[in-house]
């Protein structure tokens, strides 16, 4: 009975009011003495259950998180630096192609309708398989103007054509190129050249040294335009160019590629002293045909 009675609460002077405890070791009321409890003894498994540990919560507290004058204080102390070279990201370089970019292949030539003979400003272009040689030029006192520096580069040559320039006609762009379809006796060499004043004053000295640059094969040119290399060569084609202007350049009042002369007609006052005068442009192209010269007039 005794234990019995332990069971369900201890007796009168323990249990009281204490009521009937669980027997599973659960809290019991009334089982350890005046309104207390005794609680049951763990079993061994209840030791190996891990232990709830503590993590804060994402969101700080007001004590926690930093006030709104302290943030103030250290946005008045950061200062803003220009990046350097090394800190700077550099864009990265596109890959370089080995390959030219080869258009697409004509199909075949027109076969409908009737064919017809069309005139264009376009005049075909003969040119031999040979070697353009570009020379450096200098001129000192350096001259601003191109017909000035024509007209020393001619001097020149009409001078020391025959004895020094080994017979060759040189093609002048006015600035610093010079073009022949063969090299001089020399690799460079300076002259003197002596450009009389318009007005009857003392002739003028000039400077001119003249320097082997390169050589520009046409070869090049002729296999673009047969279809057997993908790159048009520009500076053949830009030679080219100069070789033919060195006749109307000298004869004609020039502007880029464009010659005007009073001798062509149609020459018109406008006024205030100005004449309107005729001209042409001219400007060698690749053609699918060949090389072409392009013609047009101007006023």
């Amino acid at each position: 009975m005794s234990g019995e009675r332990g069971a369900y609460g201890g007796g009168r002077r323990g249990g009281g009011r204490g009521g009937r405890g669980p027997v599973d070791g659960s809290r019991s009321r009334g089982g350890g003495g005046r309104g207390g409890y005794a609680p049951a003894p763990r079993s061994q498994e209840s030791s190996t259950t891990p232990s709830a540990s503590y993590r804060p919560s994402p969101l700080a507290t007001a004590a926690d998180s930093p006030s709104s004058s302290s943030i103030g204080e250290e946005l008045r102390h950061l200062t803003i630096a220009e990046p350097t070279k090394e800190q700077t990201p550099q864009p990265a370089a596109p890959p370089a192609s080995s390959k030219g970019l080869r258009h697409p292949a004509r199909p075949d030539f027109g076969t409908v309708g009737r064919p017809c003979l069309v005139r264009a400003n376009h005049f075909l272009v003969e040119i031999a398989d040979n070697t353009l040689f570009h020379y450096d030029v200098s001129i000192v006192p350096e001259s601003v103007s191109r017909a000035t520096n024509r007209k020393i580069i001619s001097e020149l040559v009409k001078v020391h054509k025959d004895k020094v320039l080994g017979r060759r006609m040189p093609s002048y762009d006015g600035r610093k190129s010079l073009y022949t379809a063969g090299t001089f006796p020399f690799e460079s060499k300076e002259f003197t050249v002596s450009l009389p004043e318009n007005d009857g004053r003392k002739a003028k000295d000039f400077r001119v040294i003249i320097k082997l640059a390169g050589n520009k094969s046409i070869h090049n040119l002729k296999e673009f335009l047969a279809g057997r290399q993908i790159e048009a060569p520009q500076e053949v084609i830009q030679a080219l160019d100069i070789v033919l202007t060195e006749s109307p350049s000298t004869k004609y009042t020039s502007v880029a590629r464009s010659f005007f002369s009073p001798s062509f007609g149609h020459r018109a006052p406008i006024g205030e002293g100005l004449e309107c005068w005729r001209g042409y442009y001219q400007s060698l192209r690749p053609t699918q045909m060949c090389l072409s010269l392009n013609v047009g007039i101007l006023a």
